[in-house]
């Protein structure tokens, strides 16, 4: 018997979130990057937009409606910028790698390809996030779990 509700639905996408943080801290202070500056944004960005997550699952009913929409539309807007900035700062490896394939060290492709691991557990919460704000099953009163036998 398993029972799946809308905290653990948020808490999996928690984890997403902290997974695509994980890849740019450890792309960007390792590999090829190790000596670049990393920039801060991405990091501050993501770890509001998980602070706002987890809002929502510990206050769940106690809030209004309007503020935990409110918070979830704040934390799909913070983490598209996070994305936007990982995604902008990799441009240039990805321009060194693919379109000038002349003796790029092979640490910059494993870093590039490390990158779009990250990218992709963002893309990929950015848009379940996106989907839960238009689901009509988002309500005030706390979800009955679902039993699957």
């Amino acid at each position: 018997m398993s029972k799946l509700t809308r905290g653990t639905a948020l808490g999996t996408l928690i984890a997403l979130i902290a997974g695509g943080l994980i890849f740019y801290i450890v792309t960007s202070t390792t590999g090829y990057l190790v000596g670049s500056v990393i920039d801060p944004l991405p990091i501050v960005l993501t770890a509001i937009a998980i602070l706002l997550l987890g809002a929502e699952i510990w206050l769940g009913g106690r809030i209004r409606p309007f503020l935990r929409d409110l918070a979830l539309i704040a934390s799909i807007a913070l983490l598209a910028l996070s994305f936007a900035t990982f995604l902008l700062a990799r441009v240039p490896l990805a321009g060194d790698v693919y379109f000038i394939p002349v003796n790029y060290p092979e640490a910059e492709a494993v870093t590039l390809h490390l990158s779009f691991v990250g990218l992709g557990l963002y893309a990929v919460a950015i848009v379940v996030l996106t989907v839960a704000a238009f689901s009509a099953k988002r309500t005030s009163r706390l979800p009955q779990p679902i039993v699957v036998n």
